[in-house]
This record gives structure tokens, C-alpha cells and sequence, in this order.
């Protein structure tokens, strides 16, 4: 009896990994219209995702230059007053390392995956 529950639960969880790989998906989630504002000194970066797929969750960056990027924070899900594609990250400019005018958001789906957008200048 031992034997039969821990190969139906061998059986279960290779159908369940199966079923999550990521490589069976074929829609690739990116952001678009990525946007960095000051508004009341604080920093908002919002964008849009460019599939009605669910994205895992996404990981706010800052540069200085342009090429190398820090992550300043994540957003887990769609900003709740939009139609479930707009997303929004807002923090405190003082939180923010200074001389960061760079930003850029990436789609991690998951700990091998990850799709970046194209990265966008801070507007004031």
C-alpha cells in the first residue's frame, strides 16, 4: 500500500510539472509603454503588458547610465483600477538611489526567465 501511494504521487507530480513548464508556454509577456514620471516627489513607472496571459510578477529597474541596472522593486500584480494590463510601481523619490534617470521593468517568469522591456528615460 506504501508503495502504490508514493507512485501515484510520483505520477501526480510529473503530470503537474509537465503541466507548469515553462517551455510548453508559447506566449512571451513583455511590458510596453513603460513610462518613469515624478508626481509629487515620488517616482511612478507604469506600463502595460502586451498579452492577456498572467505574468508572474515583475521586477522595477534603475540606472544611472543606461547599462547597468539595479532593482529597486517588484510588483506582484496589476495596478486594481485598470482592466487587469496596466501595471504600477510608486515609491518615494528620496527612497530612490540618487542619479537614477534609467528605468526598465522585466517580466520574471520564472528563476530562469526573465523578458525586459526597452528601457525609458525619468520625466519630470
Amino acid at each position: 500500500m506504501k508503495q502504490f501511494f508514493y507512485t501515484m504521487t510520483f505520477i501526480v507530480l510529473a503530470i503537474t510539472a509537465k503541466a507548469q513548464s515553462p517551455s510548453s508556454r508559447k506566449i512571451a509577456i513583455q511590458a510596453e509603454q513603460v513610462k518613469a514620471t515624478l508626481v509629487k516627489n515620488n517616482l511612478e513607472v507604469v506600463w502595460v503588458k502586451n498579452s492577456t496571459a498572467e505574468a508572474n510578477y515583475w521586477e522595477v529597474q534603475g540606472s544611472r547610465d543606461g547599462k547597468n541596472y539595479s532593482t529597486i522593486g517588484l510588483v506582484w500584480g496589476a495596478d486594481p483600477k485598470s482592466n487587469g494590463k496596466s501595471y504600477l510601481f510608486k515609491q518615494a523619490n528620496n527612497k530612490i538611489q540618487p542619479g537614477f534617470i534609467y528605468y526598465r521593468v522585466l517580466h520574471i517568469e520564472n528563476e530562469e526567465t526573465a523578458v525586459a522591456s526597452i528601457s525609458t528615460r525619468l520625466t519630470k
